[in-house]
């Protein structure tokens, strides 16, 4: 039986100025060497969103071959096509399209700020194409259900624990239904141990021709993993969807492989192609992710059924945050109902600079390690939400024969299925809830690993989200919503320590104390579920018990009571559960507040 030990990524690089990326590496094992990563600028490529939609109407209606368009109408927005030489690609989702404009002496980035200041586009944004990497192999290894150590409970000892075999065993499907996980990659693969449902390959970026102009595919129903190059006679395989695709729903107790983090009898995994062997642009992968959502995709017939989760384990840096057109993606996502996931990026840098996780409406997942610490390759900042093992981490990869293969390796994108599976798991469960409550859900059920045995972390210090997802807490935080079995104290301006911030406190203080004030946290859910409610109570040195309130979100913001203490009581639909005290101890003051700590 034949098994890979392969450091294996897709990664996405994107070109200059504010669309500029830089490729995502995946920690090689065993010292083997960096892959070398592949840059390119699309010069002249752009994706543009005309302020009239009738123009954008007009160019649906065209031939899908590239033509000037200047010579076709008098308005100014088409005029705009001869100005600048320009040619209409095709047409894009959510009202955008792709031009291709003539450079001559000038810049892209040139260009886009001439498209610009036109005054006729609502954005203008460059093209850019992510690629995969290569990845190393070594030895062969028998990875079984024991490696995968992040299924036992977290402990002082297994800080790799996230408790995803107790999460498998509280799951029950009160859906109806299977639920429906778009793994948005490298396409499906036949293996042993994996099985997939429908899907559709999105690639038209096959690379460049000798002009520079890039070599487009057409679109097909079979998203297999694999492409076969007519010119040189070559099939070429990646694998890197097979294996997110693994962590997430692997078949469990049939004697071969690994464990899914979710009952694969329970799940549906779609596999949408949106990354080649020689690449995959953004626009082919946003407009995967629209389909897989249910929005319909021009001259691609839609999704029989939308799906419930989207996973993203891919990723790039880029200056300027998340582009516009992308965040509108992932901003009809969030109306359409869809949970979409994403990695972090394996960069070692803040991901504020890097493409999806810097944008909202997500859920952002980085890395940690055997130490419960950040994993040296992983992203990290205040847009990383949670966190889960993302170290020597067993998947199945694709093989050319009946072998069942498997791999071992590294990176973000290991981390970010194993998150999207929880998202499936409290839908099964609880199918009332909705994104936002979702991702409460999941960044309120962690272990905070910001200070390991009373030293500040490399996380603490420059943040992986609220710290290592408990796959197991999160699976019960409703049905032992009763019990209040964790809270947290904080000053309500904890790292408000900025001169302009000690100046915008100063300024408060003609309306309220803002020292004073303090934020209670309380319980798992970290949202509003209906039928949860929570009493609250100040009990004082005296012990005279008051009540003061009912709430329905498990937090609040109030004056530090004066030698009192305030306690939370849980109930559900009526019934509730004992009072918690909510003792207050070694507050963080903001620097305004010196005098108070």
């Amino acid at each position: 039986m034949k098994r890979f030990i392969i450091a294996l990524v897709i990664a996405m690089t994107a070109s200059s100025a504010d669309a500029i990326s830089e490729t995502l590496l995946e920690a090689p094992l065993k010292n083997a060497p960096t892959p070398t990563s592949r840059q390119t600028t699309i010069d002249g490529y752009f994706i543009v969103k005309f302020k009239d939609k009738d123009v954008h109407q007009s160019l649906r209606k065209e031939t899908g071959e590239r033509q000037t368009l200047g010579n076709k109408t008098t308005s100014f927005e088409h005029a705009i096509f001869d100005t600048f030489e320009a040619e209409h690609v095709r047409t894009l989702a959510l009202g955008t399209d792709l031009i291709k404009v003539k450079l001559s002496d000038k810049s892209s980035d040139a260009i886009a700020i001439d498209l610009v200041n036109t005054g006729r586009f609502e954005f203008v944004e460059k093209m850019r194409v992510y690629y995969p990497l290569d990845f190393d192999s070594s030895e062969y290894n028998d990875p079984e259900y024991h490696n995968q150590s992040y299924f036992g409970d977290y402990s002082e000892d297994l800080k790799r624990g996230s408790g995803f075999a107790k999460m498998r065993a509280s799951t029950v499907n009160n859906l109806g239904r299977k639920v429906r996980i778009a793994v948005i990659d490298s396409g499906s693969y036949r293996h042993e141990d994996v099985d997939f449902v429908g899907g559709y390959d999105f690639v038209t970026y096959e690379g460049f021709d000798e002009k520079g102009d890039i070599n487009t595919v057409e679109r097909d129903s079979d998203p297999t993993d694999e492409y076969f190059n007519e010119t040189t006679g070559e099939t070429c395989n990646v694998g890197h969807g097979l294996a997110v695709s693994s962590m997430i729903a692997a078949k469990a107790n049939n004697g071969v492989g690994m464990v899914g983090a979710v009952d694969a009898n329970m799940v549906e995994i779609i596999p949408v192609r949106a990354l080649g062997c020689t690449g995959g642009s953004n626009t082919d992968i946003m407009e995967a992710v629209l389909w897989a959502a249910g929005e319909s995709i021009e001259g691609v017939p839609d999704i029989d059924q939308p799906v419930d989760i989207v996973n993203m384990s891919l990723g790039g840096g880029a200056n300027g945050g998340c582009p516009e057109w992308e965040q509108a993606v992932f901003d009809r996502l969030r109306e359409l109902g869809v949970v979409v996931v994403v990695a972090a990026g394996n960069e070692d840098m803040n991901v504020v600079n890097s493409i999806p996780g810097a944008c909202t409406r997500i859920v952002t997942v980085g890395s940690t390690d055997e130490r419960g610490d950040k994993a040296s390759f992983s992203n990290y900042g205040e847009k990383v939400d949670v966190s889960t093992f993302g170290t020597n981490v067993v998947g199945a990869f694709l093989s050319t024969t009946e072998d069942n293969l498997y791999s071992i390796g590294n990176g973000t994108s290991y981390s970010a299925p194993l998150v999207a599976a929880t998202a499936a798991s409290l839908l099964l469960k609880y199918p009332f809830l909705n994104p936002e409550q979702i991702e409460s859900i999941i960044k309120s059920s962690t272990v905070d690993n910001s200070v390991i045995e009373g030293a500040q972390t490399v996380c603490g210090r420059r943040g992986c989200g609220t710290g290592i997802l408990q796959a197991n807490t999160a699976i019960k935080s409703i049905s032992d919503a009763m019990e209040v079995s964790s809270y947290s104290v904080s000053h309500r301006y904890e790292g408000y320590d900025s001169a302009a911030d000690v100046k915008w406190l100063d300024a408060m203080s003609s309306y309220v104390n803002a020292c004073e004030l303090v934020r209670y946290q309380w319980g798992n859910l970290g949202t509003e579920v209906q039928g949860i409610t929570y009493n609250l109570f100040l009990t004082e040195t005296n012990g005279e018990r008051v009540e003061l309130e009912t709430v329905s979100i498990p937090q609040k913001v109030m004056a530090l009571p004066q030698n009192a203490t305030l306690s939370v009581q849980a109930c559900v639909n009526g019934d509730c559960g004992n009072l918690v005290e909510m003792e207050v101890s070694n507050l963080n003051y903001p620097a305004a507040c010196s005098n108070n700590s």
